[in-house]
């Protein structure tokens, strides 16, 4: 086995104890990137570090590359590509990313892989061509067995960007449980931020279906005021343990004490009903205080259990707009709290991938 070999055997997996594999396979650089390929290619669902060192290839060599897996077979390879393009800041590369959502003739699913990698585009004109996606999507006839990936998939590209003007579509998909797409209408909450987004949510926690529930928590955790946790509270109380368990879950992270099993909700009452009373309204709470990111950070890079620190990572990126994976991968802890401080970050305020955004209205 060749030393490039044995780095991909070790890279494959992912996690904490492929990150040294990983950030080794990054150094090398796009001359691995093909082998990197091939090797994700033969269990792309097996392979999350593979991914890693595919998506993370962003020189001018590596980007050239991935030009050529925009439309591969493999719907995996395609993302990955496609996202290492909009993350390179290349131009020229990611126009070739706006002519793949832009034309009709191409498949849905692709043209749904496009639009969310130009959500880490920065610059051009890609929030205009994600509206007119959205308009032109919106403006069809569809049935429930649509899945609407493309839609939702520019919608919220379009919501990193800052803009929410077509955010309300994810509320009319999400209200309708029997629709193929309300499940990703729902987690696409979790980075729009819309007026009706804290009902509607609310009115998905009593659907009977569990997952519904399960997946309504996390935005109402991320919104983090007064209306959101009440309604986290409310979903805490029903009897189905892994919704109530969920919710819980989230209602302590907000509260800023200790989990405690779902039995206890008496005592989760009486917490909240202390804190409840000291929120002001039109302000975003984290740990009972409101939120700030940089302490955030310093939880994240101090916390040694592994399931918190990947709740922690995708939850500053969502709040920040900032690679956090990327640094912790490339140790860089420093430089992301330096990162962080220097954006001047408003406590207490609502963000979504860097933009100060309002606290929605009901």
């Amino acid at each position: 086995m060749s030393s490039i070999e044995e780095l991909l055997y070790r890279a494959r997996p992912g996690g904490e104890s492929a990150a040294a594999a990983i950030r080794n396979l990054l150094d090398l650089g796009a001359a691995v990137l093909d082998q990197a390929v091939m090797a994700f290619e033969r269990d792309p669902w097996g392979s999350p570090g593979l991914a890693e060192v595919i998506r993370r290839n962003r020189s001018p060599e590596a980007v050239a590359v991935h030009l050529t897996n925009l439309t591969s077979g493999s719907l995996e390879l395609s993302r990955f590509a496609m996202e290492a393009v909009g993350a390179s800041g290349d131009p020229v590369a990611v126009q070739h990313l706006v002519d793949l959502l832009t034309n009709e003739e191409e498949f849905e699913t692709h043209r749904a892989l496009a639009a969310s990698a130009l959500g880490a585009h920065v610059g051009g004109d890609v929030p205009a061509v994600l509206r007119e996606t959205v308009d032109r999507q919106a403006a069809q006839a569809v049935d429930d067995e649509d899945p609407r990936s493309l839609l939702i998939g520019a919608v919220v590209a379009l919501a990193k960007h800052g803009d929410n003007s077509r955010s309300p579509l994810l509320l009319e998909i999400a209200s309708h449980s029997d629709s193929a797409a309300w499940e990703e209408a729902v987690q696409g909450l979790e980075v729009a931020v819309v007026d009706g987004m804290i009902e509607t949510l609310g009115t998905i926690t009593r659907n009977p279906s569990p997952v519904a529930a399960v997946l309504a928590a996390k935005p109402l955790f991320l919104l983090g005021d007064v209306k959101s946790c009440e309604t986290l509270r409310v979903m805490a109380g029903v009897d189905d343990y892994d919704v109530s368990r969920n919710a819980m879950s989230y209602m302590w992270r907000l509260l800023g004490t200790e989990p405690r099993d779902s039995g206890e909700l008496d005592v989760a009452r009486h917490e909240w009903d202390s804190i409840a009373s000291t929120m002001v309204e039109g302000v975003c709470y984290r740990t009972g205080h409101p939120v700030d990111i940089p302490q955030l950070v310093e939880e994240l890079t101090n916390n040694e259990d592994s399931w918190l620190r990947g709740q922690l990572t995708d939850e500053v990126q969502n709040r920040t707009g900032i690679d956090v994976a990327g640094a912790l991968l490339h140790e860089q802890e420093q430089e992301l709290a330096h990162w962080v401080d220097e954006r001047r970050f408003v406590a207490g305020s609502l963000y979504r991938w860097g933009h100060r955004q309002e606290i929605p209205a009901g």
